[in-house]
């Protein structure tokens, strides 16, 4: 949860990522199998006639195998324990792209190449991320897909640009990393579109006043300030108060006092503090405005619970995790697809704090897919992914991305602005546009 702020404060600063994250698209297959139909003959000849047949034309006689290529090697990098929240592991990065590589390996691969993934946990640490980069490179990964380690990501990214290994996806939470021709954002970018669209859609919601909190803890933070402000302004809405908080004071009621003497009808919680331990204070002197999230915090099982959390919204930065129709066949096709895979290879995430985020993460695999169906080597190498990349021209993969990408080499690649709408009402996770998203400028 406190990613977020982190990221936010990546504007102007640097994030951090604890038990939350991150996560595809229209008009695609996903299966890259190539099958060759061998030609049955039928013959009414002796067996002389039959094998002087056979002698001539052998390929012709006999079935052929199934085509097959060279397996291909998936990295990734992640954040599953933190020393901040000691005993705490989250696997829900690798899970999902685990869940995914099964998938297609079940299909045949894609086009004929099996997936093996291989992944590494930084700690939040970036010397530790520095190495385990390094390692997924020596290990001839073709590509780092869906990362959860945005806390180092500034350490560790140029690495692999350094070694011509694309990063593909994960949350677009690093400024220069959104700049970066060798890192391909396929959700939300986050900065600034994200903290935009979250503004947006308190207002579009019926938000009258807006205030955020954010982490006091990380002096960077507060310079989100200005920014929530102008941005509440240009939307219409009266701007109260920005307070900073932390995930471990004892007691949130001077902050809700705060915000309940301005008449603050939506507060935004951007990274802190945990908001169930607010809403309980705020609870307290009668106080429930309406909570807002940029992200993939929504989904944590703290807020579907609470009973002091009467109304949630949020912009999401993948499709949403819930939905298993969209707005036509294909789109309906490929949410299938995930909610199959994560229910038979990975059926914890979906129960757990990270079921938003797990989109971030597939959405990641599969671009990666797409790239590597553009791929015609033997054996692809990362130059091939990079390339299969940059030959996105208004690709949606099939109809999960927020908005179709377009990838040009040597051009910088354009920010994605479209994103999906999630509400929490009475305990009860929606999307209630279904996969129609909204882009702000």
């Amino acid at each position: 949860m406190l990613y977020f702020v982190l990221f936010l404060v990546r504007w102007g600063g640097r994030d951090s990522t604890t038990n939350t994250e991150p996560f595809e698209y229209r008009n695609r297959t996903h299966r890259g199998d190539m099958r060759i139909h061998a030609r049955t003959l039928k013959f009414a000849a002796p067996l002389a006639v039959l094998l002087a047949v056979a002698a001539m034309s052998p390929a012709s006689a006999a079935p052929k195998a199934a085509a097959s290529g060279a397996p291909v090697l998936v990295g990734q990098l992640n954040t599953e324990t933190n020393a901040a929240t000691p005993g705490t592991k989250n696997t829900y990065g690798r899970d999902t792209l685990n869940a995914w590589a099964k998938t297609v390996n079940a299909a045949g691969g894609v086009n004929g190449h099996k997936i093996t993934i291989k992944t590494a946990d930084d700690g939040n640490d970036p010397a530790k991320a520095s190495a385990a980069v390094k390692n997924l490179i020596d290990a001839g990964v073709v590509a780092i897909v869906g990362q959860t380690a945005t806390g180092s990501f500034d350490t560790w990214a140029p690495i692999a640009k350094a070694a011509g290994v694309p990063v593909i996806g994960g949350g677009c939470y690093s400024v220069s990393g959104n700049a970066d021709q060798n890192f391909f954002c396929v959700t939300t970018t986050a900065i600034l579109d994200g903290l935009k669209a979250q503004v947006k859609l308190a207002a579009d919601e019926g938000a009258k006043s807006f205030g955020i909190t954010y982490a006091s803890d990380i002096p960077a933070a507060a310079a989100a300030a200005p920014l929530m402000k102008s941005l509440a302004t240009a939307n219409g809405l009266t701007w109260t108060e920005s307070v900073g908080t932390t995930n471990t004071q004892p007691d949130y009621t001077a902050v809700c006092v705060t915000f309940k003497q301005a008449n603050t009808t939506d507060v935004g919680i951007e990274g802190a503090p945990l908001l169930q331990n607010m809403a309980r204070d705020c609870g307290r002197q009668g106080y429930y405005p309406k909570y807002t999230s940029g992200d993939g915090q929504i989904s944590q099982n703290g807020w579907l619970d609470d009973a002091n959390i009467k109304q949630a919204i949020a912009a999401v930065y993948s499709f949403p995790y819930m939905l298993s129709k969209g707005s036509d066949a294909t789109q309906t096709s490929s949410l299938q697809e995930y909610q199959s895979a994560m229910k038979k290879y990975a059926p914890k995430v979906l129960t757990g704090d990270s079921k938003q985020p797990s989109t971030v993460t597939w959405t990641a695999a599969k671009a990666f897919q797409k790239a590597l169906e553009n791929a015609t080597a033997a054996t692809p190498a990362a130059a091939d992914i990079t390339a299969g990349l940059n030959a996105f021209n208004g690709e949606t993969l099939g109809g999960l991305a927020p908005n179709p990408m377009t990838f040009t080499a040597g051009q910088e690649h354009p920010h994605n602005s479209c994103w999906f709408f999630v509400q929490l009402k009475n305990h009860k996770l929606t999307a209630p546009n279904g996969m129609k998203t909204t882009c702000t400028p």
